[in-house]
């Protein structure tokens, strides 16, 4: 059973992508900011990990990238609704810094879980 990791400070964001997930054959984590992310992460080795972007305490590019530092094979989905610049900006960085998927917030779940679906069967970095 795949495990993925949630990141995002947002309460309402994370239920929703939980119950995107539900039903489905995942064991799903969830972290409030990418501190307890990271603490996760390590404990769990999961592998996919979703990523908000904007957020207090470590924002989700700086977690991005320490991931990445951990070599291990996770694929990183970053996630964002934008803030005070444009979305797309920040999803551009993420790519660059990272993370091997993107999603513009709001998405659907269709978005979602193809999105998964391509990590799972991507193989190793």
């Amino acid at each position: 059973m795949p495990k993925i990791l949630i990141i995002d400070d947002e309460e309402q964001i994370r239920k929703m992508l939980r119950a995107f997930l539900e039903g489905e054959d995942f064991h799903i984590f969830e972290a409030k900011n990418g501190n307890e992310g990271i603490k996760i992460f390590k404990d769990e080795m999961p592998e996919i990990v979703i990523s908000d972007i904007i957020m207090p305490d470590k924002e989700g590019l700086e977690t991005i990238m320490e991931i990445n530092r951990m070599g291990m094979n996770t694929k990183i989905i970053a996630i964002s609704g934008g803030g005070y610049v444009h979305s797309t900006s920040y999803l551009d960085l993420a790519l660059k810094l990272g993370a091997d998927f993107v999603l513009e917030k709001p998405f659907e779940r269709v978005a979602l879980m193809k999105t998964i679906n391509l990590a799972l069967n991507q193989g190793n970095k």
